[in-house]
């Protein structure tokens, strides 16, 4: 179930961080009236005991409200937004047959006496793109920043029923009669009660309404980007409503399809991911699981997916997979996207879906894979969606940085939007303590993109030369150019010598950087190659065998591949790759790829390969943490696209909100210089390489002409002379 989402507002002076999703999109296949997938489930209960005090007694004589709902994390300050944290923003909800019960835990540090709560109703759920006759909202505004047990007064409560369809009418002050609503104010929190008559609505016990909910925190001292505003944050129920600038609250909830389900009957299963929810997840499972990959090479992606109900069995779960471009959330790769379904997940218990398969990944490709919980579409299975536990991804990267040099990594920014947006690039970097001389350049989008456009961008880490190494566990192998040529199962023809083993647990997650060379045919037509390989599918063939066992084995002639299995299967590592050693596994088999009992005439260096056991991935807040005790093993850079709105709640104030579009992350290694490729020279201003050489062309051509004119000139001169 989806819930409370949150915004704050950023220049190009932010320097924050964030790890967020990797995009966020609209919802598709609607199982109710409103928009799917979003349902508070308000169950049938006694409810005498519930004082309506603005205390909500879970643990004591109001036994009666629990359980709570979590719905979000709510931030609160700057922090919250780099770690993409907050606390838990909790509802409780239930009827008695007369009335509606809601309260509402609110865990906003920052009081403000302009914080306010919408609740906005579609009683007779008739749905439609605008407001029907019928429909309703009331506005509460926590005035009083010392709250005990206080009813909103009229100036600081108001109420909307629709009498004519398609708009919001003028409000009336106060609360409608036989609604009651109490809040107070705790230490780093509010806590609201209201009861409802269902005569109010009307609707039926047992029955389904229309609901969206916003709440909206006013900051009074965080001032995130320096200037000189307060930062603001919001959060939504459904999370498709989005807020953009310039407008009322309610002026952007006129859309009753884009509302979500009030169910005054008995609760469903709730299905979510765990955290952490980006930039990586356990949830998401894909193999081979090495990064980038191997291009042609099929991949398999499933995704874990959790029942959190404690008797209610959840039946026919739909999840998505997406791959997108490496970065903040960029276009989706064909044939993405791919739907899969969990047939039935137990009561608190959890179950994978089957696998999708991507059969031919394009060359070099760092993909961010992403998993999302789509709403039921089989209506005798009905479930909620966790909220903020509807998407996991998988969107990081490993990088080595050698001392003394400088190194380029490439992503994409992306407007996922379908209007024009200025997108800002905010990073953080957690930097281990003797580790802190790394310096970044992030290059930001110079224009507002277009919608759906992608914008190549550089992140530049440079590490001085005297700057330690990363302290992680590195063992060294050395793999002669004949290896391989023995591989187990035995080719048809042996020749040239074993595969190189190397001891690994399961579970290990391995950083390799290869460097050296080989020739596959001694002193013959094919030049020497790189642990990446080389297209050799012109001199020996497309349809040999090769110990790679891929159909495109050919076009990686010479380069470093790796098995878990004795080369049952195999797949490409080449000069730099990141990859997790399955379950159970002790060996890792490195060789050079060529044809079966062709490896008797391979000369060469061989190969020398640094395998880095990496530690664990942490979500943000567990890093941050870390660093503060000096226990952060790799530099880390967590980079987020963000944009800026300004939005007003009635006429009360103007709220400075910020939208994110996406986020990744790098770890970076850095190592010795030797043996290790440089970053080298790359395009300035942050061009692709091919309009770099475009204008070098063009330059070259100009520069052609130019000497071409002078010098037809100055024979002119010298005949007329």
């Amino acid at each position: 179930m989806k819930f409370y989402r949150f915004r704050s507002s950023v220049t190009v002076r932010l320097v924050l961080g964030l790890i967020i999703l990797c995009l966020i999109v609209g919802r598709a296949s609607r199982m109710s009236a409103h928009n799917p997938g979003f349902t508070q489930s308000a169950p049938t209960k006694i409810a005498s005991s519930i004082t309506i005090d603005g205390t909500i007694d879970s643990v004591g004589a109001e036994t009666v409200w629990a359980p709570a709902s979590q719905l979000d994390l709510l931030p609160n300050n700057c922090a919250d937004i780099i770690a993409n944290a907050g606390q838990p923003f909790n509802v409780f909800s239930l009827n008695d047959g007369t009335n509606l019960y809601l309260a509402f835990d609110i865990p906003d540090t920052t009081p403000s006496n302009q914080d306010a709560l919408f609740l906005i109703f579609d009683p007779n759920h008739s749905d439609g793109a605008t407001l029907g006759v019928g429909d309703r909202a009331l506005h509460l505004i926590f005035s009083n920043t010392a709250a005990n047990n206080t009813a909103p007064t009229n100036a600081d409560s108001e109420n909307y029923q629709v009498a004519v369809a398609g708009a919001w009418p003028a409000p009336t002050a106060g609360l409608p009669a036989g609604v009651v609503a109490k809040y107070s104010r705790f230490p780093n929190k509010w806590q609201v009660e209201m009861r409802l008559p269902l005569a109010f609505f009307p609707v039926a016990a047992g029955g389904t309404m229309g609901a969206a909910f916003i709440y909206l925190n006013k900051a009074s001292v965080e001032d995130c980007d320096g200037d000189g505003l307060p930062e603001d944050f919001y959060a939504a129920f459904p999370s498709a409503l989005s807020l953009v600038a310039n407008a009322t609250v309610l002026n952007q909830v006129m859309n009753p399809s884009l509302w979500g389900d009030l169910n005054l009957g008995p609760a469903v299963p709730a299905v979510g991911f765990q955290p952490p929810l980006c930039c990586f997840s356990t949830d998401i499972d894909f193999t081979p699981s090495g990064q980038p990959f191997t291009a042609g090479t099929p991949v398999n992606i499933r995704a874990q997916v959790h029942n959190l109900h404690p008797t209610s069995v959840a039946n026919n779960v739909n999840v998505e997979i997406r791959v997108h471009n490496f970065g903040t959330g960029g276009g989706v790769i064909s044939p993405f996207p791919l739907s899969t379904v969990i047939p039935s997940i137990a009561a608190s218990s959890s179950s994978f879906s089957s696998p999708v398969t991507w059969p031919s990944p394009p060359p070099g490709v760092h993909g961010c894979i992403r998993a999302e919980i789509k709403p039921p579409t089989n209506v005798n299975s009905p479930y909620t969606i966790a909220g903020g536990q509807d998407t996991a991804q998988h969107n990081i990267d490993v990088a080595c940085v050698p001392q003394g040099q400088r190194k380029m990594l490439r992503f994409v920014a992306f407007n996922p939007e379908e209007r024009e947006l200025r997108i800002r690039l905010a990073a953080q970097r957690l930097l281990p303590p003797n580790q802190e001389g790394l310096t970044f350049e992030l290059q930001q989008p110079d224009r507002p993109l277009r919608p759906k456009e992608e914008w190549p961008v550089q992140l530049v880490v440079t590490a001085p030369a005297n700057l330690p190494i990363t302290q992680v566990p590195r063992s060294q192998s050395h793999l002669p150019p004949t290896a391989g040529g023995t591989a187990s199962p035995p080719l048809r023809e042996r020749s040239g010598t074993e595969p190189v083993t190397v001891a690994v647990k399961g579970g290990d997650r391995l950083h390799l950087t290869t460097s050296g060379a080989v020739d596959l045919d001694g002193r013959g037509p094919i030049p020497e190659t790189g642990p990446d390989g080389r297209d050799v599918t012109k001199e020996l063939g497309g349809e040999r065998r090769f110990l790679l066992a891929d159909p495109s084995a050919s076009k990686f002639g010479g380069a470093l591949i790796g098995s878990f299995d004795a080369f049952a299967t195999s797949f490409l590592i080449g000069s730099e790759m990141t990859l997790t050693a399955p379950d159970k596994v002790e060996k890792l088999w490195l060789a050079v790829n060529d044809l079966d009992g062709g490896y008797g005439d391979n000369t060469g260096a061989g190969f020398d390969v640094e395998i880095s056991t990496l530690p664990p991935l942490q979500v943000a807040a567990d890093l941050k943490r870390a660093a503060q005790a000096q226990q952060l093993t790799l530099p880390q850079m967590n980079i987020a696209a963000v944009s800026t709105a300004r939005i007003t709640a009635g006429d009360r104030s103007v709220y400075n909100l910020i939208t994110n579009h996406g986020g990744l992350t790098y770890q970076l290694l850095v190592v010795e210089a030797k043996g290790h490729v440089t970053g080298g020279f790359f395009p300035p201003f942050g061009l692709p390489w091919w309009l770099f050489y475009l204008l070098l062309l063009l330059l070259l051509i100009v520069l052609l002409l130019f000497v071409w004119l002078y010098r037809r000139k100055s024979r002119q001169q010298t005949g007329h002379v």
